[in-house]
């Protein structure tokens, strides 16, 4: 070949490469963006806690869900009968209605969305009037005042948080306080419990009778006010030297000086029955 036609070889595939390569106009990005549907960049509901974590039976209590809910409102499905759970105007929040005849115990939740489902949490349906921890209650001298069967929807909301309950005792009266904590609610801490008597002093403690949650029960050895007192260490241990709180730190303290059941004997029977002793308080 002749070197002439050599270089309008190469002359031809440059042009070649220039038309092939050509930047597009920018209206042409514009329409392939806009032709995305909206519901590809969508995400199932992420369902991280519920504050407050359960209701009184016949109740109604406003519960915030923390989490990720794009597009709101987000349904709620219940795991049985007994509650219906309504979303609030305000995303994240919603209602939750128990019905007088709901049976007690852990009820299952999960938020969906037509992208998908969240992963499961609990929430509680007791039998006893709840009320909600107030602060500042960090202090003895704070120590919110409760009076007799009652669980405190609460929360250790950051490091270093400590929620104290103040409790009028008679003398030989016995008070139990148990929380529901990491065992039942899933929450990442590991509580200590303490009841300080009247002069300043710690008359009983207790952590990890169930999982890391505790419970004690104690006997007053005269009529005072007495104050039990929460606090919590992370559940799972790191290098910290204080004590621990998060938003995700919720809690149910039940506080009773009546009849309080631990556990029955045996767990279980057979088809046809049998006795059962309850074991408790």
């Amino acid at each position: 070949m002749r070197p002439d036609r050599h270089k309008e070889a190469r002359k031809d595939t440059k042009m070649k490469a220039k038309t092939a390569f050509r930047p597009l106009p920018f209206g042409v990005f514009s329409c392939l963006f806009v032709a995305i549907p909206s519901s590809a960049f969508a995400a199932p509901p992420a369902l991280t806690y519920l504050f407050p974590a359960g209701v009184q039976r016949g109740a109604t209590v406003d519960v915030t869900a923390a989490g990720a809910f794009d597009p709101w409102p987000a349904k709620m499905w219940v795991s049985r009968p007994g509650l219906t759970v309504t979303p609030a105007k305000d995303k994240g929040k919603f209602t939750v209605a128990a019905a007088a005849d709901a049976a007690p115990g852990v009820y299952w939740l999960r938020a969906h969305n037509a992208d998908g489902a969240s992963g499961l949490r609990p929430f509680v349906v007791g039998t006893l009037p709840e009320v909600a921890d107030k602060e500042p209650n960090d202090e003895l001298s704070q120590a919110q005042p409760v009076g007799g069967a009652v669980v405190v929807n609460g929360q250790l909301a950051k490091a270093g948080d400590v929620d104290c309950f103040a409790v009028a005792l008679k003398k030989g009266e016995t008070l139990v306080a148990a929380v529901e904590a990491n065992a039942t609610l899933k929450s990442p801490m590991d509580a200590i419990l303490q009841v300080v008597a009247p002069g300043g002093f710690v008359a009983a403690e207790n952590n990890d009778r169930r999982g890391m949650d505790p419970q004690l029960a104690f006997t007053a050895p005269a009529a005072g006010t007495y104050v039990v007192r929460l606090f919590a260490f992370p559940a799972t241990p790191d290098s910290s030297i204080r004590l621990f709180g998060s938003d995700a730190c919720v809690y149910r303290l039940t506080l009773t000086t009546a009849g309080f059941a631990d556990h029955p004997l045996p767990l279980a029977v057979g088809p046809d029955g049998g006795p059962v002793r309850v074991v408790g308080w």
